[in-house]
């Protein structure tokens, strides 16, 4: 009963191995169809390393071929079983951070935009040899390849490859320029917020627009301060949004790709013209996912 057991494992361990091998060869995915079968020649190789001994015993009948049998199969399973499991880890990377401040972590709203991205994304990265920038931005880009196969990114030296520099406009170092779906976006600041909200705006396919009423004391826009609502508008456009002003007694109308029509805290009141304008809109239904509200 041994020595069937131990014979049956070692030929199925011998199949599930080559054909996760033939499987990883020819179709490359899904993942853990190679993973289970690996894993499986694992569990029965490794059974077979450890009763083979005896089987081994019986078919020898001399001293000196138990011996050399007992150690060419010791040493071919045990390295098989350790290719096997090298193999099935560089399919699936384990990462820990033990920084202590998240240095080498993405938050789960980054995880999210990765894991929802249709299109490849290319990521250029344009660096002094030294730069130290580069470094945060590579460190930034694993973690992000970590999480998705959709982003490929490369470091160049503008110095190295002055044409390519030039190509994508590039006048300063320490600038990252990201592709996606004929869309592209530049930064000059490198961090996850920066990054993940570039791969947010190049990945809508279509961009709706915010349309924030003026003329009336409305906080603007472009005013930086507490009352002003330049925060609004940065943080729109990070998140892959247009942001216009609207001043109504000019337009006469709600322009038809208004997604959202904000009044922020007006100090004068609007004309009748004005409201018109606004019933008009939300009677026609606005855009494509029309509302309105006032702050």
């Amino acid at each position: 009963m041994r020595r069937t057991l131990s014979i049956v494992s070692g030929v199925l361990g011998a199949i599930c191995a080559f054909a996760g091998l033939f499987h990883f060869l020819i179709w490359g995915t899904p993942v853990w169809v190679v993973t289970v079968l690996e894993s499986a020649a694992v569990i029965f190789l490794s059974f077979f390393l450890f009763t083979h001994f005896e089987l081994v015993k019986d078919f020898s009948t001399r001293r000196s071929t138990k011996f050399g049998v007992n150690s060419f199969l010791m040493a071919g399973i045990f390295i098989a079983i350790v290719v096997i499991l090298n193999f099935i880890l560089a399919r699936h990377e384990v990462r820990f951070d033990l920084s202590g401040t998240g240095a080498f972590s993405i938050s789960p709203q980054t995880v999210s935009v990765l894991q929802n991205l249709k299109n490849e994304v290319k990521v250029i990265g344009f660096f002094g040899e030294q730069s130290n920038a580069k470094r945060l931005a590579k460190d930034i880009l694993e973690n992000y390849r970590y999480e998705t196969d959709k982003i490929q990114y490369e470091m160049v030296d503008p110095d190295k490859k002055p044409t390519l520099a030039k190509q994508y406009g590039i006048t300063e170092y320490d600038t990252v320029v990201i592709e996606s779906g004929g869309q592209k976006a530049t930064l000059r600041t490198i961090s996850e917020e920066e990054i993940t909200g570039a791969l947010i705006r190049i990945s809508r396919e279509s961009k709706k627009t915010f349309y924030f009423v003026e003329g009336h004391g409305e906080h603007s826009v472009d005013d930086p301060e507490r009352n002003g609502f330049s925060f609004l508008k940065e943080s729109l456009e990070k998140q892959g949004f247009s942001v216009k002003k609207l001043l109504l007694l000019s337009e006469k109308k709600v322009p038809d790709d208004a997604a959202v029509v904000i009044i922020g805290g007006p100090q004068r009141p609007y004309t009748e013209e004005e409201g018109a304008a606004l019933d008009t809109y939300l009677s026609r239904g606005g855009g494509s996912s029309p509302w309105w509200t006032r702050w």
